[in-house]
Parts: structure tokens; C-alpha cells; sequence
């Protein structure tokens, strides 16, 4: 799936520039992984609450800069976003809810972190990255 010039037109609850690299640089931040950017609408249209994302892309420079973060981020590729939905994520049971929805997303890869066989949340948000 490749975004066109009529992409976003399908996609109601997001806009582009809710993807951007938060450092400002607009070095093509928009362009994120399609099918990434259709599972979250469909989570959107899912859970029936927004969807707030908390990081996007990232270009290289800023995702150094990050503390935690991995040299080989799939933020930078666009292929990865971390997100909240209120009312859903802010509770264990919520976040476990929506990653194992997402574990049954076509090119799913990973939604959260394991640390000893035990998940590990980002506060309240989840990541998700695709292949």
C-alpha cells in the first residue's frame, strides 16, 4: 500500500502533520508507512475515542537525542508511532487490549517493549512498528 495524492482523504481522524518530526526540521515527515497509518484509523474507528500521537517520525538527529531510544529506530524510517487513547491506554488492562489487537494487524511487528519476559509500557502510550 502507497500513499497518493488522495490518501488523507481516507483518513478522517488524522492529518499529516500530527506525524512530523517534533524537532521542526519538515524533512519529509509526512510520508509515514501507509498500512501503519490505516491500522491506527481503524483503531480510531475501533475503540470510538481519538487518538493522540506522541511521536511519530523522527529524523535521525533528533531521535539521537532521545533518551532510550535506538540507533536503528523504526521512527526513522517511518514505520513506527507511539500513541495514547484516552480512556482505553491509561489502564493496564487497556494498553494489553489494544496491543493484542494489534498483534493481529497485517505487517504488525511489535506494539510494546519486553523487559524480562514482562511488558513495559511508555506511561500511558503504546508503540506499534511494522515491518
Amino acid at each position: 500500500m502507497k500513499m497518493t495524492s488522495t490518501f488523507w482523504k481516507d483518513i478522517p481522524n488524522f492529518k499529516p502533520s500530527e506525524f512530523k518530526c517534533k524537532c521542526g526540521c519538515e524533512k519529509q515527515c509526512i510520508e509515514m508507512d501507509a498500512l501503519l497509518i490505516v491500522t491506527l484509523q481503524n483503531a480510531r474507528l475501533k475503540w470510538g475515542r481519538p487518538i493522540t500521537i506522541t511521536s511519530g517520525h523522527r529524523c535521525q538527529k533528533y531521535n539521537d537525542s532521545l533518551k532510550n531510544s535506538v540507533k536503528n529506530s523504526k521512527h526513522v524510517k517511518k514505520k513506527a508511532v507511539d500513541f495514547y487513547i484516552q480512556g482505553v491506554t491509561d489502564t493496564e488492562k487497556g494498553r494489553k487490549s489494544v496491543a493484542d489487537w494489534l498483534k493481529q494487524q497485517v505487517g504488525f511487528e511489535s506494539c510494546y517493549y519486553m523487559h524480562d519476559g514482562k511488558y513495559t509500557w511508555m506511561g500511558n502510550a503504546i508503540h506499534v512498528q511494522f515491518k
